[in-house]
C-alpha cells in the first residue's frame, strides 16, 4: 500500500500539481487547502507520512505554524516547507524540516519523498529491534515487575550506540532542500551547506521579498 503524503495549499492549480507530482512518485496523495483542514485530515486519517506544505495560506495559522503544530502531536510525519514568497528562518522551522524554495524541481521533490520514507522505515526497523532487545534482558532478568521501561530505555540507548552509521539528518544532497539540522548541545542552530538548488547561509538569513 503506497504511503500518505498529505499536501497543503491553497492554490487549486498548484495543489494539483503536487498531487500530481507525489502520485507519479509513487504515494498516495491526501488535499488539504488550509491549517484547519489539514489538522482535520490528520486527526481522522491513519499512517500520513509526509507533510508537505506551503507557508502562506489562508486562515489563522500558516503552514510554519501547522508543521511545527504537526511536530508536536505527531512526531514522526516527516515535514517539507515550501514558499515562493519567503525563506524562513532555520529557527522558525521544526527541527530536520525540509524546505524548498517555489518553484522547486520536481525531481529533486520527488527523491526528497523517497529519502524521507526510506529514513521511516528505518527508524521502524530500529525501533522493532530496540523492543526485541526490551524484551529479551525482561526476561533474562526474570520479567521484574515495573522494569520494562528501564530495560527499553537501556536497549534503546545500547542499540544506538552500536547504530552510528545511521544518518541520523538528511542533508542538503538528499533532493535539493535545505534540511533543518538537529540542534546542537548549546541549542544553537548549525547551517547546512549550501548547493545548487538550496538557500546559502546568507539567503538563509533573511527573507525575500
Amino acid at each position: 500500500m503506497p504511503s500518505k503524503v498529505l499536501i497543503v495549499e491553497d492554490e487549486p492549480l498548484l495543489l494539483m500539481l503536487a498531487v500530481n507530482l507525489v502520485e507519479e512518485a509513487g504515494f498516495e496523495a491526501l488535499e488539504a487547502s488550509d491549517a484547519a483542514a489539514a489538522i482535520t485530515r490528520l486527526e481522522t486519517e491513519a499512517d500520513v507520512r509526509i507533510l508537505l506544505t506551503d507557508i502562506d495560506m489562508p486562515g489563522s495559522m500558516d503552514g510554519l505554524m501547522l508543521a511545527a503544530t504537526v511536530r508536536d502531536r505527531w512526531p514522526p510525519i516527516r515535514i517539507i516547507v515550501v514558499s515562493g514568497k519567503r525563506s524562513p528562518m532555520i529557527s522558525e522551522l521544526p527541527e530536520n524540516a525540509v524546505f524548498f524554495s517555489k518553484p522547486y524541481d520536481v525531481k529533486k521533490m520527488a527523491e526528497t519523498l523517497h529519502n524521507l520514507e526510506a529514513r521511516l522505515r528505518l527508524e521502524a526497523t530500529m525501533d522493532e529491534k530496540i523492543q526485541q532487545a526490551a524484551y529479551a534482558r525482561w526476561e533474562a532478568e526474570g520479567r521484574p515487575a515495573g522494569q520494562h521501561e528501564r530495560h527499553w530505555r537501556e536497549a534503546k540507548e545500547d542499540f544506538s550506540s552500536r547504530s552510528t552509521g545511521i544518518p541520523q539528518t538528511w542533508s542538503s544532497d538528499h533532493g535539493g532542500g535545505v534540511t533543518t539540522p538537529s540542534r546542537g548541545q548549546n541549542g544553537a542552530d548549525a547551517i547546512p551547506s549550501s548547493e545548487p538548488g538550496s538557500f546559502k547561509p546568507s539567503e538563509l538569513a533573511s527573507e525575500n521579498k
